[in-house]
C-alpha cells in the first residue's frame, strides 16, 4: 500500500527546495554527490540525508559533511527500511516546496542546476514535473553516454506517459528531475522496487505538464553495485504489476497508441510469459492481430539497427568527449607557453629598472593517503612545512592507533577517515580531496616516503611561481635504497639512490590545481589534467624521461630490510596487486649509487 505522505504545516520558515539524499552503503560515490549538492547556487535548501543501516563507512561520511553545513540534516533509520520505504522516509520528513531527490551515486552537473529547476517551477504553475538532459557516468566518473529524449518545453503531461508506454522510461532517474511536494503526497509505491521512480512520474503527469531542459544538468551512475543492477540480478521485475495498475485507469485504455499497446504486450510476454495472459490478451483485443504483426515485423527488421544506433551513439560520446579534451589541453599548453614567453619578456625588461621578487602568495596542500605509517608522520610534516605548505589533507585507511588521535593538535592537518575497501580507493581518495578542497592554488599527492626536494628555490610558492599559467606538473622520482642501515634512521641519512637512467626513476609524482580534475584519476601518479614536466614539456602518461634539475620527488623505497617486508605485507594504497619483493629489495640495494 501507498502512504499518506500529508504533513501538517509546523511553523517554521518557508523553504525553497528540499534535496534529498536517501543513503544505503554508499560511501564510494557519497563525496562526489554531497560536493555537487553543495556547490549549488540556492539559497533558500535544506538538505536531508538518511541512511538505511549501511554497514560501510556511509554514515560516518554523512555525519562529517553535517558537521560541516548547517542546511544538511541526517540521521539513521532504526530498521533497514528498504529503498521504496527510506525514499518516502525522505519525503514525509521535507519541508520544502519542491522536492529534488539526488541518489548516492548519481550527481548534479551544474551548480545552477537547481536555481534553473525552480525557475521552471515557480514560472510555469502548470508543470508538475521539471526534467533535464543528462549524463551517464561509469564507475570512474567518465562521461559515456548523453541522453536527450525530448524536445526542450513544456508538454503535456498524459501524453508524456504515452510516449513512455510506448518506449520505455524517457524521464530519467529520481537525480534528474524536480517536483511539487503538494502534488505529491501519495508517495512512492512501496510495492515497486525497481520502477517506483517511474510509477511516481506518472502520478505527477496525471496532474500536470512536464517541463525537460535540454542542457545537461544531472549525471546518473552506472555501475555493477548499483541498486537497478543488484535488482536485476535478484530477479526483481516489477513491471507486470506498474503495468496492471495503470491499464485498469479508464483514460489510460483509451489513449493507448498502437505503438504503446504493441510494446506492452512484447515486454509484457518476454518477461512474464502466461502470468501476464490475461492482460496481453485485454491489450491483444484493442490493439487487433494485423497491427500486432505488422508492429513485430518492424521490430524484427528494425531492432538490429536501434542497437547498432545506440551503440555508434556511446561509442561517438566518449570518443568525441576524448577528442575534445585532447584539442582543449592543446590549446591549453599553447596558451600556457605563450603567457609564460610573454611574462619572461614583460620581466626582464622591468628588470633593468627595478629588482623585485616574483610574488605569488597562494595556499598550497599535500595530499596523503596512508595506513598505519604514525611514526614518520613527525619528521615528514616538519620538512614539508619548512618548505612553505599550508595545509596537510589526510586520508586516514584505517590506521591503528587512528592518525585522528596522533595528529589531534596539528591544526595545519585535516583528517579523513576512509574506510573504503575497494581496489582504487586510493585514487577515489585523491578525487574526493581535489572536489573537496579546490579552493587550494596547488596540491601535492605523494606518499609518507616521498619528499619534494627543491633544488633552486626556498618554498613551494618561489617554485610554482615558473607554472602559474599550468595546470598540473610531473615531478620525478629518485628512488634511494637503504644505504646499508640494518635499523631506521632519518629520512635524510640515506645517500644512496638508483641510477637515473633506471626505469623507475621515470615514474612521476602529480602537483596541481585542484580545480581542474573532472574525474577519478586512473593511476595514482598521473591524473587526467593537461600535466607538463619541469621544463615544461608535455607529460602524457605516469612516466616520462628522466629530469630533475629544478625539483624532484624523493622517494625512500624503504629504510630497512626488516621494514621492506612490513611494506610488502601492508601492500599498496590503492588496493592494486603489488610488485614489492624481497628479490626486488635486493637488486636495488646491488644497483644503489
Amino acid at each position: 500500500m501507498k502512504n499518506n505522505l500529508v504533513r501538517q504545516p509546523d511553523g517554521m520558515p518557508p523553504i525553497k527546495v528540499s534535496v534529498l539524499v536517501p543513503v544505503y552503503n554508499g560511501e564510494k560515490f557519497l563525496p562526489e554527490c554531497l560536493d555537487s549538492i553543495l556547490a549549488q547556487d540556492c539559497a533558500s535548501m535544506e538538505i536531508l540525508l538518511v541512511d538505511d543501516g549501511s554497514s560501510d563507512g556511509s554514515a560516518a561520511l554523512l555525519e562529517d559533511y553535517a558537521a560541516r553545513d548547517p542546511r544538511i540534516q541526517w540521521w539513521k533509520n532504526p530498521n533497514n527500511l528498504g529503498l521504496a520505504r527510506n525514499f518516502n522516509c525522505c519525503l514525509l520528513a521535507a519541508k520544502g516546496e519542491y522536492i529534488k531527490y539526488v541518489l548516492q551515486d548519481d550527481k548534479l552537473i551544474s551548480p545552477l542546476t537547481i536555481r534553473k529547476m525552480v525557475e521552471v517551477l515557480d514560472n510555469h504553475p502548470e508543470v508538475s514535473l521539471v526534467g533535464s538532459a543528462s549524463q551517464v557516468l561509469d564507475g570512474c566518473s567518465r562521461v559515456i553516454e548523453l541522453r536527450k529524449y525530448f524536445k526542450p518545453g513544456v508538454m503535456d503531461g498524459r501524453q508524456t506517459i504515452m510516449q513512455c508506454l510506448e518506449r520505455e522510461n524517457l524521464i530519467g532517474e529520481p537525480s534528474v528531475v524536480m517536483f511539487r511536494r503538494a502534488q505529491a503526497t501519495l508517495g512512492f509505491d512501496e510495492q515497486l522496487p525497481q520502477i517506483l521512480d517511474l510509477d511516481m512520474w506518472f502520478h505527477l503527469l496525471e496532474q500536470g505538464s512536464f517541463a525537460y531542459l535540454a542542457e545537461p544538468l544531472c549525471a546518473f551512475r552506472q555501475h555493477a553495485a548499483q541498486q537497478t543492477k543488484v535488482n536485476r540480478r535478484n530477479g526483481i521485475n516489477d513491471g507486470l504489476l506498474l503495468i496492471t495498475n495503470w491499464y485498469a485507469k479508464l483514460w489510460v485504455q483509451t489513449s493507448m497508441t498502437r505503438r504503446a499497446l504493441f510494446t506492452q504486450i512484447y515486454n509484457l510476454r518476454k518477461n512474464y510469459g502466461a502470468e501476464a495472459e490475461n492482460l496481453t490478451g485485454q491489450m491483444m483485443l484493442s490493439l487487433g492481430r494485423g497491427w500486432h504483426v505488422m508492429f513485430w515485423l518492424r521490430r524484427k527488421l528494425t531492432r538490429p539497427f536501434d542497437k547498432l544506433g545506440l551503440w555508434i551513439k556511446r561509442k561517438t560520446t566518449r570518443l568525441m568527449s576524448a577528442k575534445l579534451n585532447s584539442l582543449r589541453d592543446k590549446i591549453d599548453y599553447h596558451l600556457a607557453k605563450t603567457l609564460d614567453c610573454s611574462e619572461f619578456v614583460f620581466n626582464s625588461i622591468l628588470g633593468v629598472f627595478v629588482s623585485r621578487k616574483p610574488d605569488y602568495d597562494v595556499k598550497t596542500a599535500v595530499c596523503l593517503f596512508c595506513k598505519n605509517e604514525n611514526e614518520y608522520l613527525t619528521e615528514w610534516l616538519e620538512y614539508h612545512r619548512s618548505i612553505g605548505f599550508n595545509h596537510f589533507f589526510i586520508y586516514d585507511n584505517k590506521s591503528t592507533p587512528p592518525l585522528s588521535q596522533t595528529l589531534a593538535k596539528e591544526k595545519d592537518c585535516s583528517i579523513m577517515i576512509w574506510n573504503d575497501n575497494e581496489a582504487g580507493k586510493q585514487l577515489r581518495a585523491y578525487y574526493h580531496c581535489c572536489q573537496k578542497h579546490n579552493l587550494y592554488a596547488w596540491i601535492l599527492f605523494i606518499d609518507m616516503d616521498e619528499f619534494l626536494i627543491l633544488k633552486k628555490h626556498k618554498t613551494v610558492q618561489e617554485f610554482l611561481y615558473g607554472y602559474k599559467n599550468h595546470k598540473a606538473l610531473g615531478l620525478n622520482w629518485i628512488c634511494f635504497t637503504s644505504s646499508g642501515y640494518e635499523n631506521k634512521t632519518e629520512w635524510f641519512n640515506y645517500n644512496k639512490y638508483l641510477p637515473l637512467k633506471l626505469p623507475v626513476n621515470r615514474h612521476i609524482k602529480s602537483f596541481l590545481k585542484p580545480q581542474f580534475v573532472t574525474s577519478i584519476p586512473r593511476d595514482p601518479h598521473k591524473f587526467p589534467v593537461l600535466t607538463v614536466n619541469e621544463h615544461k614539456k608535455l607529460i602524457e602518461s605516469p612516466t616520462c624521461n628522466h629530469s630533475s634539475d629544478i625539483a624532484y620527488i624523493r622517494h625512500n623505497i624503504t629504510r630497512s630490510k626488516n621494514e621492506y617486508i612490513e611494506k610488502i605485507k601492508r601492500g599498496r594504497g590503492d588496493g592494486m596487486p603489488t610488485n614489492h619483493s624481497l628479490e626486488v629489495f635486493d637488486f636495488y640495494d646491488r644497483e644503489s649509487i
